[in-house]
């Protein structure tokens, strides 16, 4: 069975089914003296007069109404971010690298690149990755490095 929720306001929404009206009262967003109409058929009530709508178990669903498929969770866990973000921590890695190299190559990048390297790596920290604390050191020590660089090259060494 489908139906419309009427809001205090008039707005109509729907036709839902049996899941997404018991979503919807488990969220407060239905009350038992809030109104419903029948799809179809059109009979108005009230959702206090289904039972199941704010019992303990929801409606029992016949086969044919079942997935034919698990269906995917929105949204990655805390373990999935902690294992499965190595894109963050190889950007900064990498970063941390061209920092180097660019500073003997392109001087000034060295510096550009160390500051990205840093960021990634506080990115990948805040993201939770597992090993997001090794990237940010990284990213540290390279920007550390190409600093130590620059001082040499400005008192005059040939670095």
């Amino acid at each position: 069975m489908r139906y419309f929720f009427v809001a205090n306001d008039g707005s109509k929404y729907g036709p839902v089914d049996d899941q997404t009206l018991r979503r919807w009262a488990d969220e407060k967003r239905i009350l038992p003296d809030s109104k419903l109409i029948e799809d179809p058929g059109g009979r108005d009530l009230t959702a206090s007069q289904l039972p199941w709508l704010f019992a303990a178990e929801p409606p029992p669903r016949c086969a044919s109404h079942e997935p034919p498929y698990a269906v995917p969770r929105v949204g990655a866990t805390s373990e999935a971010r902690a294992h499965g973000d190595w894109g963050k921590f190889w950007g900064a890695i990498v970063q941390s690298g061209l920092a180097v190299l660019l500073f003997f190559v392109l001087h000034g990048l060295g510096l550009v690149f160390g500051g990205y390297a840093v960021y990634s790596g506080i990115q990948c920290v805040r993201s939770g990755h597992k090993l997001g604390a090794v990237a940010l050191i990284v990213s540290l020590l390279a920007m550390a490095a190409v600093c130590v660089g620059w001082v040499l090259r400005l008192k005059g060494a040939a670095v």
